[in-house]
């Protein structure tokens, strides 16, 4: 049955329109998506006419459709974000959500409902839910940007707490067992695990991936006269720069002797022959990641502090960084030490010291 209003401007491409007056008899087209989409924004849009609530210059952000400013994100994070891929899976979930729904109809209330019914059908842990609710919230702020939207609906509900207070990192004793394993098993793979230790890459940043196509380690990011692997495009966005120890130098100049590819690891990334490896000698509740883990726990367990940590690991905030704050027992334990004969108060060791004794000041 033809819908009053609503027009598909070439048929078959599947692109609605639709066509109104206004209150002042001005006639105005928009489009909209889908069928759906243009048969509840003609309605929307006439109600507003009826009551005198139609206001021309303000159209543009209460006519956009969610599916409309997905796309402007995802072509925004093809350009820009090594997480396309992930963007692009993540976005296929939204779409079946919202794909007709005009992006003034979503409101905090029915974003988080419509995310915690997913996040329990599909069983989100609290991490994959906040990621979602993450994208939700770009895609608003670059929908603000381009004048689709005039607020973010996501800042008005909760992210939920995710469990980082254990980090899973390789003992001494375990990373002797795995590598045993590795050299037996599989002989050309264990300088994969030395190099994600001792240069706590990401697993993007070091093989080309499904998720990040334009990843992978290649010889040309590597500077072995000023020992330095230069990481061209992180996470975020940025170039980073990761210092060549004297094991990671041994490995690469190892693997560059028999080189025959621009990339460093030309290989499927370890997603078989890894977790099997783990499972011959053992561990458990570890993934590839953990090696990334591992490179940042030794390096505050040694002594150095979180902000160079931070750097070497490539975060964005700080905050991420201090889920290994826990690990520096012993230097927090000199600190506390240094109050021992630092003061006059009753903190003082000296047995001759009277702890009530008040202080004078000398002029």
């Amino acid at each position: 049955m033809k819908q009053r209003g609503v027009f598909e401007k070439a048929t078959g491409s599947g692109i609605w329109w639709i066509r109104y007056a206004d209150q002042f008899g001005r006639i105005h087209r928009e489009k909209t998506g889908t069928k759906n989409l243009a048969i509840a924004a003609y309605q929307k849009r006439k109600t507003e006419v009826r009551e005198g609530r139609l206001f021309p210059e303000k159209m543009k952000q209460r006519t956009a459709s969610f599916p409309q400013v997905a796309q402007d994100f995802l072509n925004y994070s093809k350009r820009f974000k090594r997480s396309y891929g992930h963007d692009v899976g993540r976005m296929e979930t939204l779409f079946r959500l919202w794909r007709d729904c005009l992006l003034i109809d979503l409101s905090p209330g029915r974003i988080e409902r419509d995310l915690s019914v997913c996040a329990e059908q599909e069983g989100w842990r609290p991490a994959t839910y906040n990621r979602y609710r993450a994208l939700v919230s770009a895609l608003f702020s670059l929908a603000i940007r381009n004048g689709k939207a005039t607020a973010n609906p996501v800042r008005g509900t909760k992210h939920r707490i995710e469990n980082n207070t254990r980090v899973r990192y390789l003992t001494d004793e375990e990373e002797a067992r795995l590598l045993e394993c590795v050299h037996t098993r599989y002989p050309d793979r264990g300088a994969e695990i030395l190099v994600a230790l001792h240069s706590g890459m990401r697993r993007s940043e070091q093989y080309v991936t499904r998720d990040c196509p334009d990843g992978g380690l290649k010889w040309e990011h590597i500077d072995f006269r000023s020992g330095i692997i230069t990481i061209p495009r992180s996470k975020h966005g940025e170039s980073r720069h990761i210092p060549i120890n004297s094991a990671l130098k041994k490995t690469l100049l190892g693997l560059k002797a028999s080189s025959r590819s621009a990339y460093v690891f030309p290989v499927n990334p370890p997603d078989e022959w890894f977790p099997a490896a783990l499972d011959n000698v053992g561990i458990r509740d570890f993934s590839w990641h953990c090696l990334r883990h591992t490179f940042a726990s030794r390096l505050v367990m040694a002594g150095v502090d979180l902000r160079t940590v931070q750097e070497l690991l490539g975060h964005k905030s700080i905050v991420t960084t201090m889920r290994y704050a826990h690990l520096t027992p012993r230097h927090q334990a000199e600190a506390v030490e240094r109050l021992v004969g630092s003061t006059s108060t009753s903190t003082s060791t000296d047995p001759n010291k009277d702890p009530h004794t008040e202080l004078v000041e000398v002029a």
